[in-house]
């Protein structure tokens, strides 16, 4: 005998039901992993210690600069003036 269902009852197949544990498990996976590397990384709110990673980042550079300056000074005394084409991108010298 057929299954009877009413006119505007929704139809289930073997293929949607497959469907819906198929993503259901596949959530499962991707909620346990994300709880796995959460639960392994560090996380740093510390404002004063990412402020103080910056202004040691910027000292350097900053140290950096002043080398390159002082051996820009240097070669331009020494005649050794190295000239850059902005145009062609060559360097001459």
């Amino acid at each position: 005998m057929a299954r009877h269902t009413s006119r505007h009852a929704a139809r289930r197949t073997w293929l949607g039901g497959f469907a819906v544990c198929l993503i259901v498990a596949f959530s499962g996976y991707l909620l346990v992993t994300n709880v796995r590397v959460n639960r392994t990384a560090t996380v740093t709110s510390d404002t004063a210690d990412l402020v103080e990673q910056r202004v040691e980042h910027v000292d350097q550079l900053q140290k950096d600069i002043t080398d390159l300056t002082a051996q820009i000074v240097i070669r331009r005394k020494w005649g050794d003036v190295i000239h850059y084409d902005l145009n062609t991108n060559e360097i001459d010298g």
